[in-house]
């Protein structure tokens, strides 16, 4: 998958997601259904976890290759990655607690859109200048994956993104449901 897909992707799943948020009044951006996360919490995680990529993939190459390394593997497609993504979950795995969200009200929407979008461009920006061996060889930490190259790490922020819309919009809906059967 080459880098124009990559990145008309990467801000066509960040600006649908959004849009989706702001459709929701807000009442029901801000509704926590028990023991999760309310939808505006869900925009923050992907803030919080937008913003270290942007970060990361920013570094000059010899930089990034100096800390973090280069694959010494085959890198994984974006089903396989999305496979081991979801097998990691199922196993238990979570967020870490540097990207469990703050309570976030519905005025803080507008700006945690923008600074999402603002980061994913940085990003866009970046792999244009990067060559496809840069992408598929220069690792990155992942929290939940270990190692990843930049091209997994953007697959996983492609994914990510519709994870966190999928259960944004279930929760919320959900309540909705267990309000009219009320």
């Amino acid at each position: 998958m080459d880098r124009t897909w990559l990145t008309d992707e990467l801000v066509h799943r960040h600006s649908e997601f959004i849009k989706s948020l702001k459709k929701l009044t807000p009442i029901e951006i801000a509704m926590c259904p028990e023991g999760k996360w309310s939808p505006a919490q869900h925009l923050e995680h992907i803030r919080m976890s937008v913003r270290p990529v942007a970060v990361l993939i920013s570094l000059p190459s010899f930089v990034t290759k100096l800390v973090f390394g280069t694959v010494n593997r085959q890198p994984n497609s974006y089903e396989e990655l999305v496979a081991r993504y979801i097998a990691k979950l199922n196993a238990g795995g979570k967020a870490p607690k540097a990207f469990i969200p703050r309570e976030v009200g519905p005025e803080m929407v507008g700006e945690i859109s923008s600074k999402i979008m603002k980061d994913i461009d940085k990003i866009c920006q970046r792999l244009s200048q990067l060559t496809d061996d840069e992408i598929d060889s220069i690792v990155i930490p992942h929290p939940l994956l270990g190692k990843v190259t930049i091209r997994e790490m953007l697959y996983f922020t492609m994914y990510h993104v519709q994870h966190h819309k999928r259960m944004a919009l279930r929760s919320q809906h959900q309540e909705q449901r267990a309000k009219v059967l009320v």
